[in-house]
Formats: C-alpha cells, sequence, structure tokens
C-alpha cells in the first residue's frame, strides 16, 4: 500500500505542470538567434507543453504554434558590417525603442494578449517593452539570452555576479584568462562595463518613456526597470563546462547551450558526390552567417579570398547570397542554404571560415571542427578571441584582412593535425553533460511552474542597493573609524610628546 501511494505522489508532482500553456516571445531576433529560441520550444513541446513562439520568421518547427510577426528585420538595420562592425551594437541601442514598440503594435501580440498562458519566456534582445503585456498577465516569466552572460546588464538580470577581472566585457572584446586578467585588460574592462550598464539602463528608461507617451504601458504600471529584475529564472546559451572560466552563478541562471545541436546527419545525394569527389583532400566550408551579405564585401577582400581559396587543393563550399560570382574558381561551390550541422560532421570536412556567431561557434565546437574566424561584430569578437585563445582556431580582422594572413592561417591549420585534436577535445567536454540542455531547461520551467514562480531562487541581490551590494557604507564607516582612531592617536601622541618636552626644557 505504501509503495502504491509513493508511486501515486511521484506520478503526480511530474505530471502536475505537464500540458502548460507556454508563451515564448522574441519578436525582435536574428535569424540565426532564433535556432535557440527553436531548441527550447521544441523541447518543451516533446516533454508535453503546449508553446506558442512569436519570431519574426517562420522556422517550421513541428509542434510548435508559430505566431510571426512582420516587424523591421534587426540585421538590415546594421549599416555596413565590414566597416562600422566594431560599432554595431551603437546602432542597435538607438534602435532599441522603436523596433520594441513596433513589436508592441503588432494584431498577432495583440491577439495573445486575449488568451491564457501559464509561463512567459522572453527573449532579452530588444523585446523590454514586452514586459508590459507580461505584468498585465501576471504569470512567472523567464529571461531567454541567446548568448551567455557576456555585460553586467545580462548578469544583473539574475542577481548573478560578474567579474571583469578574469571575464571580459563584450564591447572590450577581450578573452576570458582563469589566472586573471592584467591590470590593463582589467581597466579597460571596468570603464567599458560602467559604458555599457549607463547606455543600456538609459535604453530601458527611454524605451519606458516612449512606451507610455504612446500608450502602449499603463501610467500605473511600475517602471520597466523594475519589472525586468523579477523573472524567476534566466536561460543563457551557454554550457558550463565548456566555458572559458570556472564563473559563479546564482541558482536562476540555467545553461541551455547549444540547444539546437544535434549529431550531423547524411548530406544530400548531390553535394554527398561533390564531397566525396573532393578525394584525399577534402573541402573547407564557408559561412559567414545569416545576417552578412557576403556579395557586398569589399574588393580589396574579396579577391585576396578567391586568390587563396582558388589556388587550394580542397574543394570549397561557400554560402553565398546571389546565384552567382564572376570568375569563380573552379573548386569553390556557391550555394544560398546549406546543411551546416550536417557539413560540420562530415569526415571530410578540413576546417571552417566563420563569422564567429555564437551558432556556428558552437556548432564547429560540438562537431569538433577547427575554424578561421573573421570577425565582424557583437559578441562575435569575443567568441573568436577565445576560440584562438583555448588553441582551436585563428583569428584574422577585416581591419588588417590580406591574402597572406589568410593563406598562413591556412596553412597552419592543414600543416598538422593540433588545432583538430584540440577540437575534438572541446567536443567532448561540451558533450559530456548529465543531462541535454533541452531537459534541463524542461526541468526548471516545470520546476517554476510547481513553485508558483519558485521567488526562493531569486538572489538577494536584485533587492539591494548598489551601496549595500558592496558594502560601501560598510567599508566607509571602517575608513571613518580607522582615520578617526589614528587622528585620536597622532593627537595623544602630540600631547604626550609636548609634555614630555615641556619637561625637558623645564628643568634644563
Amino acid at each position: 500500500m505504501h509503495g502504491f501511494m509513493f508511486t501515486l505522489v511521484t506520478l503526480t508532482s511530474i505530471t502536475s505542470c505537464m500540458g502548460s500553456r507556454v508563451l515564448f516571445l522574441a519578436p525582435i531576433a536574428l535569424k540565426s538567434h532564433t535556432q535557440f529560441f527553436t531548441g527550447i520550444a521544441k523541447g518543451l513541446v516533446d516533454a508535453g507543453h503546449e508553446v506558442t513562439l512569436v519570431i519574426p520568421m517562420s522556422r517550421g518547427v513541428p509542434g510548435v504554434r508559430e505566431v510571426v510577426v512582420n516587424v523591421t528585420d534587426l540585421g538590415s538595420q546594421i549599416l555596413d558590417p565590414f566597416k562600422n562592425g566594431r560599432f554595431a551594437t551603437h546602432r542597435i541601442i538607438d534602435l532599441w525603442a522603436p523596433l520594441c514598440l513596433e513589436a508592441m503594435e503588432q494584431k498577432e501580440i495583440q491577439d495573445l494578449r486575449k488568451e491564457k498562458f501559464d509561463i512567459v519566456i522572453l527573449s532579452n534582445s530588444h523585446n523590454d517593452c514586452l514586459l508590459a503585456y507580461i505584468h498585465e498577465m501576471k504569470v512567472p516569466y523567464i529571461w531567454a539570452i541567446v548568448t551567455g552572460f557576456t555585460v553586467t546588464m545580462q548578469s544583473e538580470l539574475a542577481g548573478s555576479p560578474y567579474f571583469p577581472s578574469f571575464s571580459p566585457n563584450l564591447l572590450s572584446g577581450g578573452v576570458a584568462d582563469p589566472k586573471g586578467l592584467p591590470f590593463y585588460h582589467r581597466f579597460v574592462g571596468v570603464l567599458t562595463d560602467l559604458y555599457s550598464l549607463n547606455i543600456f539602463h538609459n535604453g530601458v528608461k527611454k524605451v519606458d518613456r516612449e512606451c507610455r507617451a504612446a500608450g502602449l504601458c499603463p501610467a500605473d504600471m511600475p517602471p520597466l526597470m523594475e519589472l525586468r529584475y523579477n523573472a524567476s529564472l534566466v536561460i543563457i546559451n551557454s554550457i558550463r563546462n565548456n566555458e572559458p572560466v570556472a564563473t559563479p552563478y546564482t541558482p536562476a541562471v540555467i545553461h541551455a547551450g547549444g540547444a539546437h545541436l544535434r549529431p550531423a546527419q547524411p548530406l544530400p545525394v548531390d553535394l554527398e558526390k561533390w564531397v566525396e569527389d573532393s578525394g584525399e583532400h577534402g573541402f573547407i566550408l564557408f559561412s559567414m552567417g545569416t545576417v552578412v551579405k557576403p556579395s557586398e564585401m569589399p574588393e580589396h577582400a574579396l579577391r585576396p579570398i578567391l586568390n587563396v581559396l582558388g589556388s587550394l587543393k580542397q574543394r570549397v563550399l561557400w554560402k553565398w547570397d546571389q546565384d552567382n560570382m564572376d570568375n569563380l574558381p573552379s573548386n569553390i561551390r556557391l550555394t544560398k542554404w546549406l546543411p551546416q550541422q550536417d557539413i560540420l560532421g562530415h569526415k571530410k570536412l578540413r576546417f571552417f571560415i566563420t563569422h564567429g556567431g555564437i551558432a556556428s561557434t558552437q556548432e564547429a565546437a560540438y562537431h569538433g571542427c577547427p575554424v578561421i574566424s573573421i570577425p565582424v561584430f557583437f559578441d562575435q569578437f569575443m567568441n573568436v578571441n577565445q576560440v584562438q585563445n583555448q588553441g582551436w582556431g585563428r583569428t584574422i580582422y577585416w581591419d588588417n584582412f590580406t591574402e597572406e594572413s589568410l593563406r598562413e592561417a591556412i596553412e597552419d591549420i592543414l600543416s598538422s593535425n593540433r588545432m583538430r585534436n584540440i577540437a575534438r577535445q572541446r567536443s567532448a567536454v561540451m558533450r559530456d553533460q548529465q543531462r541535454s540542455p533541452q531537459e534541463n531547461v524542461n526541468f526548471w520551467v516545470e520546476y517554476v511552474l510547481r513553485h508558483n514562480g519558485a521567488e526562493h531562487l531569486r538572489s538577494p541581490l536584485l533587492k539591494m542597493p548598489w551601496y549595500r551590494l558592496f558594502n560601501i557604507d560598510v567599508w566607509l564607516c571602517l575608513i571613518v573609524a580607522v582615520v578617526l582612531l589614528m587622528t585620536i592617536l597622532v593627537y595623544v601622541t602630540y600631547r604626550i610628546l609636548k609634555a614630555i618636552w615641556r619637561l625637558i626644557t623645564r628643568h634644563w
């Protein structure tokens, strides 16, 4: 009888939140970032939940109810990435308010306000104004971040500590170091951290003002800056046992890095034949992701690439956004679409030339493929620097890109198996997890549902003013006490010495 009751209670606890209605809001997102969101959504559906995913383009995920909204494409607003890549972040900040308000006004999102959901997952990329609707729903919500914690603005959402002393800020483009960063990098890290906090906080406040002015946010709603810290969890696209340095996190931070990753599948027949015909030399994959249009690459960069790749014994599969290219070398094949993970896992692939986006970097690591990275914007600089620091790739920057630098990087990879062996080691570490990213997310989403928002997971740092968080008041008190004590000691010593001097001079 006791065994039966135990089984009944166990089954009840397991199924108590099955079939929950989950709303996943990511109306403003880059195409590559939606892979992370769809990976999470598919995992929740497989666990028995009903998921409504709001995204700017259809991904065709089985079982997921997609709501596609017609908003301005975020990627199209990055002027000229080949010239302004390092400053693209500032451009995106300027677009924060107008893009978010545009999303709020979409009929599809307005209609969803009439439905009932049990929990909401919200992408942190420019979607802050939607907190107004979540506040209206009165349900728990979870942040989803398409990177790891790259700035304090992200880690503070979970009240999780962020250390510029060994984890560089996204804007500084540095490399995390388990031994700690040297003074110069720590100095730059602190400055960029303060700078990024300022521009991000001001960005949220601007969204708040314009949202209220447009009548989309009610006047009696708490400030968005306050609502941002009410999340039950923060899901990050990072793999804890594969991070560059061991980093402390609060319990509300959930690692789901590589939720979209999967083993390689057979290639389409025609592509497989082309690959097999490469013989013993194999082939190279070249892709700059979904945002950058390679056809807009300046001639001074395109010509060296063609010269170098055209001279290789390997074949080259190049993701290109046009139907053809003038003077294309015979060993290069252009394609507008390719099954990237299946290609990265192919035995004949020698290396991957990439822009260093988070999805491509994770896929290369998962499949144990060495890379040559040519970063363009955002977190790509941090990603590729870390890959090079770990020893399984090389980095070339556009501002010093030459035919010689590309040829030297290619020869470095092809001349030995050193980078491939390191890449395979990173892959083994990456795959060695207690449970899959989807299973991890499923457990914690259901945990929040079971425990009515799981407020006990929230860090006390979220409610503490900065001066209490860093014990500034305590340190000031100690400094004042020490100064006061030293002053008293100096004064007493002075009076004693003065009295002694008087005695001496009196009896001289």
